[in-house]
């Protein structure tokens, strides 16, 4: 494997991917067709051009992220997933420190230039703050139960956030003066980004609880205290049995808003179930029977085409949001 190809493994593209996915699809057919459908036609708040570098932002921030955890995780690895060691091996161990900072001090740049445009400059603390606990993720979270999940948990919700941050306040600043109901229209807006940003935290937390049953051998021996070491695994199949629940549970709340919302639209649950609900009912079927490694890595995979079903149903979301106007 070549320097670059060993590079661009180590950045994890298919999860960079879905965050820039993640944040088209948001924008194209959530927050667009919603300002569209207002009676006056409110346009997207940034250009083509800068909300693709919002989205640069994100995806440098994660790389950052990705490699920086495998940097501090080499020695864990080496029991957890020894074929899939990269730094040390492939790439320098300074190399992989310089990578990491330039990807965090590029994305803090452009940071800066999103904030001179919009002048939303609150947002400079974003990429310091999701630098800051990427980099605390390995050494110091990981070995206290739980904490280092709902960091990632955080780092993941945050992606939404930070996308309606740059598409929903700079449209509420130039047009709530000219709008009949402008809270109806915002509050939906804020609705939506945030069902986005809680089903991804949850959904995170699930898969970071899989992969750290997945991971046990190697995490006991580096020292760290995730909830299957602290607690047991036991309990982490009860712990993910009841996020699941919960996001089905959401799931099916956002599912009959949208059933009456659209005349009483069976498409909706259809397409809901099985982009949604189907994958989640079978990670908890493969949880719940998961004994070896390679069974929890399976359910993790399910998982992650459960978030992938979501992304997916925003496209849904935007048809009926056009059919209504």
């Amino acid at each position: 494997m070549s320097g670059i190809a060993s590079i661009i493994r180590l950045a994890r593209p298919v999860n960079l991917l879905i965050i820039a996915a993640t944040m088209y699809s948001l924008r194209y057919f959530i927050i667009a067709p919603l300002c569209e459908s207002a009676s006056i036609g409110i346009k997207a708040a940034l250009s083509p051009g800068l909300f693709f570098l919002s989205c640069l932002v994100m995806i440098l921030l994660a790389a950052a992220g990705n490699i920086i955890n495998d940097y501090f995780d080499r020695k864990v690895d080496q029991i957890n997933k020894p074929e899939r060691i990269i730094i040390g091996k492939k790439v320098k161990r300074r190399v992989a420190i310089i990578l990491h900072q330039s990807c965090n001090i590029i994305a803090t740049v452009l940071t800066v230039v999103l904030c001179y445009k919009t002048g939303l400059w609150w947002a400079l603390l974003f990429p310091i703050i999701i630098a800051t606990i990427l980099w605390w993720y390995s050494p110091v979270l990981k070995r206290m139960p739980l904490a280092g999940n709902l960091a990632v948990a955080i780092c993941v919700a945050a992606v939404p956030v930070w996308t309606g941050y740059f598409e929903i306040l700079p449209v509420e600043q130039r047009y709530s003066d000219m709008l009949a109901d402008p809270a109806k229209l915002f509050s939906t807006l804020w609705e939506y980004t945030g069902g986005y940003a809680a089903f991804a935290f949850v959904l995170t937390l699930i898969r970071e609880a899989l992969k750290d049953m997945e991971d046990l051998k190697g995490d006991t021996a580096g020292g760290y205290r995730t909830l299957p070491i602290y607690a047991g695994i036991g309990v982490t199949k009860k712990y993910i049995a009841a996020l699941i629940g919960i996001v089905i549970s959401l799931i099916a709340f956002a599912i009959y808003f949208l059933y009456r919302m659209n005349g009483k639209n069976w498409l909706a649950v259809l397409s809901a179930f099985f982009l949604i609900v189907f994958p989640l009912l079978v990670t908890l079927y493969k949880t719940l029977s998961a004994k070896e490694k390679k069974e929890f890595s399976s359910a993790s995979i399910w998982a992650k085409l459960t978030m992938a079903g979501g992304i997916a149903y925003m496209y849904f979301i935007a048809s009926w949001i056009d059919a209504s106007q």
